[in-house]
């Protein structure tokens, strides 16, 4: 009996892992390089994006703007960032890359958020950027120069 009930929790556990797909999309071309603010969330938190058309896509395959899908609670960061792949990690506080998984823009770059969370120390940022690759996660931390 117990053999069959870890069976099952096992199998649980594999089936909910597998239920990640891409809930954030984005269209049109990336906008000169420098970001445009999407939102303010109810935390303090600022949305960035490179691109000119961001999208959250509900269960049913319907595009939404983010925006409007944020601020009426249709989704949250929290659970967009759920439904990414993580990458990597700053020594900055507590920044953090993702990557949507299957997500391709204009057939070769990939779409990546980066969630920053650095320390008063390395520029206190806590806002998110979303962008077509890995250094955006450079927006977390301040430079200085």
């Amino acid at each position: 009996m117990k053999k069959k009930l870890g069976l099952i929790v096992i199998m649980v556990m594999i089936l909910a892992g597998c239920n990640k797909r891409d809930i954030l999309s984005v269209e049109g071309n990336v906008v000169d390089d420098s970001f445009t603010m999407i939102t303010k969330l109810e935390n303090g938190r600022t949305v960035y994006s490179e691109f000119s058309e961001n999208y959250y896509i509900d269960d049913d395959g319907n595009k939404i703007d983010l925006k409007e899908a944020l601020e009426n609670n249709y989704i949250s960061m929290d659970e967009i960032i759920k439904n990414m792949e993580w990458l990597d990690s700053m020594n900055d506080g507590g920044s953090a890359l993702y990557k949507a998984k299957g997500n391709s823009l204009n057939g070769t770059n990939e779409l990546y958020l980066a969630s920053c969370n650095s320390l008063e120390g390395n520029g206190g940022i806590k806002d998110i950027f979303i962008g077509n690759d890995e250094t955006i996660i450079d927006n977390c931390v301040k430079n200085e120069g």
